[in-house]
């Protein structure tokens, strides 16, 4: 490990660099987020907050009530790609807090493990990706490439190590952070560069917006919808994704989104154990994303179907 890499952490101290935006600016730059290894870089993790101010967790009856930041305004709507997407990321972290108020006292205290995330490690884990995405949006250095060496399932075992004992208020402060940081990302680009495809080499055919909505809105949505499967409550965690579904297609518009909208249906349907719902819904999606039927027979969300006739048939 370089000399500067230990200098700058024996100089940036958690309470300077929450009083220094300098400082903060720097170690945001040279310090790898997700890469933390010693308490002083894990409370910079927790603590640090994207200016102009410092959000703190509210804490209400065992969940977390609504912050005014991430509640949908009407006025920052103006028809604009750039103002919809910006709304679905405050929208989707407002409705992983009412996921949160919503657990049940079981799953407030279920440890997870690498194998089987608890709701406090989903929520790390989809703002762990907001929080990454926000980094390579401030630094893309001219179409760089964000893809990492390791594989997902590394990364996302090495996060689950280093932050699978965060309380909830820690948890919720990390979110705060991450929403806050990937809103001040794309609000730096112009209108135009949002919405453009190819903007970056590594977004391939997709726009920024389309890339920040399947990766920190729909995917944590899905993830956040699992506690309510968990429960039996299937209903509730459609309502959760049709609540932002709709405006979510409008960022993107595709007939592949839509595959994708109905393959995440089917799972919840598999889940909650009703097979003749979720089969014409995963029959559809195949249909339009045929690349879907070798990650089908893997998936566990399928898990229910995977044992029949007519899910062989789909996947053949």
């Amino acid at each position: 490990m370089c000399l500067a890499w230990w200098g700058l952490r024996a100089f940036c101290s958690p309470i300077y660099i929450i009083l220094n935006p300098i400082v903060y600016q720097i170690a945001l730059f040279f310090i790898p987020i997700s890469r933390y290894s010693s308490d002083l870089e894990r409370d910079l993790l927790i603590r640090m907050s994207p200016p102009p101010v410092i959000l703190e967790p509210i804490v209400v009856q065992g969940g977390f009530a609504p912050h005014s930041r991430f509640l949908s305004n009407a006025d920052t709507m103006n028809g604009s790609m750039k103002a919809t997407t910006i709304d679905l990321i405050r929208r989707a972290r407002q409705l992983e807090r009412e996921t949160i108020s919503a657990l049940t006292p079981e799953q407030r205290d279920r440890v997870g493990t690498k194998e089987t995330w608890s709701t406090k490690d989903k929520l790390i884990h989809v703002n762990m990706w907001k929080l990454e995405t926000a980094q390579h949006y401030n630094h893309p250095a001219a179409g760089r490439d964000p893809n990492r060496d390791e594989t997902f399932q590394e990364h996302n075992d090495f996060i689950f190590e280093q932050t699978h004992r965060f309380s909830w208020a820690e948890a919720a402060q990390y979110a705060d952070n991450a929403t806050d940081a990937m809103i001040v990302a794309l609000e730096a680009y112009p209108e135009e560069q949002v919405s453009q495809p190819h903007l970056f080499e590594w977004l391939g055919d997709h726009s920024l917006a389309e890339h920040t909505v399947s990766g920190c809105v729909w995917h944590a949505l899905m993830h956040m919808s699992e506690s309510y499967v968990e429960r039996g409550d299937g209903e509730g965690a459609l309502k959760m994704l049709n609540s932002i579904a709709k405006d979510a297609l409008v960022v993107i518009p595709s007939e592949r989104a839509l595959a994708t909208a109905k393959y995440n249906q089917a799972c919840i349907y598999a889940q909650i154990g009703d097979s003749s719902t979720a089969l014409p819904l995963l029959a559809a999606a195949l249909a339009e994303r045929p690349d879907l039927k070798e990650w089908a027979p893997q998936d566990s969300d399928l898990a229910t179907l995977h044992h029949m006739h007519e899910f062989k048939a789909l996947i053949a």
